[in-house]
């Protein structure tokens, strides 16, 4: 009723629609099968009414835009997660090279690989931050991979800021799938906020992010590939510095702020 109202009194209307999690897999064998097809009927009823009711569907990323049903293409565009502009005392640590990871280890965001790599790696240490009840279901899997250059902590919100102000780098290497090809993970953002470059695995929404904007680095989804990575930034200082001037220039055009000068105008 009251995008109806908007439609009529000339207002136009923009929404941004997160995410299409509910027409994957993993969604119906996470929820009861009857409790899934109400859900998944009234999503369905939700976008059917955003057809006639919006002028501009909002999507984390372009590529999500072919898995959402009745919409037209030429209603979407993309609205990536946009990040706070922070500017932490200090440097990066000078002595180590050290990454940084934040968010899920299972499911979507599964880190085997990455903590392989990084173990193998002969200067490269790791801190990965996740939740408390993540480590308890999944940490599992991991302990066997683990050596004293991995680090896990539960931490948040401002108890972040020491890490990210150590950090050579931040982590997004992740096996890939489809969901990951068009997901915007809102970590990413705030790597992005920080300033720190990131290090990616090619076949991922934020591979394409990179190589666009020259803010890490992309490689092939390979735990060898990783490891030499690793080990040639951390005796090349020069390049890890680099890519971080490119991190930081490229901040302000993807805070908040600029996202939603962005949508004003299209709105206009």
């Amino acid at each position: 009723m009251f995008m109806r109202f908007c439609r009529k009194n000339g207002i136009r209307v923009g929404l941004f629609y997160r995410d299409i999690y509910w027409k994957f897999p993993a969604y119906k064998e996470a929820v009861n099968a009857i409790v899934g097809t109400g859900t998944r009927f009234l999503y369905n009823m939700d976008l059917i009414a955003y057809k006639y009711c919006v002028d501009k569907l909002y999507l984390p990323s372009l590529g999500m835009g072919k898995f959402v049903p009745h919409v037209d293409s030429d209603k979407h565009a993309a609205l990536p997660p946009g990040g706070e502009i922070k500017n932490l005392p200090g440097i990066a640590n000078q002595e180590s090279f050290e990454l940084f990871y934040v968010g899920g280890i299972g499911g979507y965001y599964k880190m085997q690989e990455t903590v392989k790599a990084v173990a193998a790696s002969a200067d490269a240490t790791m801190t990965i931050c996740t939740t408390e009840d993540e480590w308890a279901t999944h940490g599992e899997s991991y302990k066997t991979l683990l050596n004293d250059r991995i680090t896990i902590i539960h931490k948040s919100g401002e108890d972040l800021e020491p890490y990210y102000a150590r950090a050579s780098a931040c982590m997004l290497f992740i096996e890939p799938s489809v969901y990951r090809s068009f997901a915007a993970p809102i970590k990413f953002a705030e790597y992005i906020g920080f300033g720190k470059p990131v290090i990616v695995n090619g076949g991922t929404n934020v591979a394409e992010f990179v190589q666009e904007n020259g803010n890490g680095w992309v490689i092939p989804f390979d735990p060898d590939a990783l490891t030499m990575l690793l080990d040639d930034l951390a005796q090349n200082s020069e390049k890890v510095a680099k890519v971080t001037e490119m991190a930081r220039r490229i901040r302000a055009e993807n805070t908040w702020a600029a996202r939603a000068r962005q949508v004003a105008q299209q709105l206009t």
